[in-house]
């Protein structure tokens, strides 16, 4: 049986060194043999998630790496469940009250600020790396990207799938992580990101393309 776990060559403070995808075999490695050392982030004061573990291990010329897995819950679901419980006796907000903003910055702040493994990478308890402003050194390594890429799109894909299912429970979540998860943006009023998306989204549809292209004929001439 395969198990995948993220294999990196140093620690570097807040930044992980170039990383790896490694396939490692159940019973076999040396990892087995090193100790665990628990990745915690605190999301705030009354809530921190399991982000897994990480052993000390070396390559067979000795060449020493970190080889990192993954939590048995996803942080996703970690985050999720302390949404839940917070707001468990709470009012379901009237959909009149949920802007798009909202609903935006939410989707954002539990899928991948805090749902995936991008909060590892962004945790702000850890010490800076010295050589993280290097121009030849990559903060990011192609195994962590995966890593985000696969988690941040199987919580989307759970985050939709509630708010099919379920309206007033995904309302209450939304304004929960607006509100208890910290994310730059989330104060800014509903109508500047109503006015900002609305633009961008007439993009997405061919009615919405050919009336911004009206709109600039009868404008500019």
């Amino acid at each position: 049986m395969k198990r995948k776990k993220l294999k990196v060559s140093k620690p570097r403070g807040s930044l992980f060194p170039i990383a790896k995808q490694e396939a490692m075999a159940e019973g076999g490695g040396d990892e087995h043999m090193a100790q665990h050392h628990s990745l915690t982030i605190n999301v705030n004061d009354q809530c921190a998630i399991d982000a897994g573990y990480w052993q000390e291990c070396v390559e067979e010329d000795q060449t020493p790496y970190r080889l990192v897995s993954p939590p048995q819950t996803t942080m996703y679901r970690q985050v999720l469940s302390y949404l839940e419980e917070t707001t468990r006796d709470e009012k379901v907000p009237p959909t009149s009250q949920l802007h798009f903003g909202e609903v935006a910055i939410a989707t954002v702040a539990l899928c991948i600020r805090w749902g995936s493994y991008f909060a590892v990478l962004a945790n702000r308890d850890l010490p800076q790396w010295a050589a993280a402003y290097d121009p030849e050194v990559s903060c990011i390594g192609d195994g962590e990207m995966a890593r985000i890429n696969i988690e941040a799109s199987a919580a989307l894909s759970d985050w939709i799938d509630l708010m099919r299912a379920d309206q007033q429970l995904f309302r209450k979540l939304v304004r929960a992580a607006v509100r208890f998860l910290p994310f730059p943006i989330a104060q800014l009023g509903g109508s500047t990101y109503y006015r900002r998306f609305r633009t961008l989204g007439a993009f997405n549809s061919a009615s919405g393309r050919q009336y911004l292209s009206d709109a600039f004929a009868r404008d500019f001439g």
